[in-house]
């Protein structure tokens, strides 16, 4: 997923930033954090507690000034589509707010 909000009326100098999230995964486990399917219409795991486990991969957030603005020049969704992808990997070390990390 990647949201990308861009500007160039707000201020005089276009910006962009945006969110990028490779991977969300929310998990049932059981007590030893092993993931298991359990069925609460079964009588003895209505009271058995619920243990929930998320892992993010690929989190970061950026902000690009004096960026290109290209929803309003692109008409295609699959040009914008193309940019956004080629925009993930031009993102420069110094434009991460937060740099991409993970969490198991």
């Amino acid at each position: 997923m990647h949201i990308r909000f861009e500007d160039n009326v707000l201020i005089f100098t276009p910006f962009a930033f945006g969110l990028v999230l490779k991977t969300l995964t929310l998990r049932t486990t059981n007590e030893v954090w092993k993931p298991e399917f359990i069925d609460r219409t079964d009588v003895a795991n209505r009271e058995r507690p619920l243990h929930k486990h998320l892992e993010v991969f690929g989190f970061s957030f950026y902000w690009k000034p004096n960026e290109a603005i290209m929803v309003s020049v692109l008409e295609n969704t699959k040009e914008i589509d193309i940019k956004l992808k080629e925009s993930e990997k031009n993102i420069e070390k110094e434009n991460y707010i937060l740099r991409p990390c993970n969490s198991y």
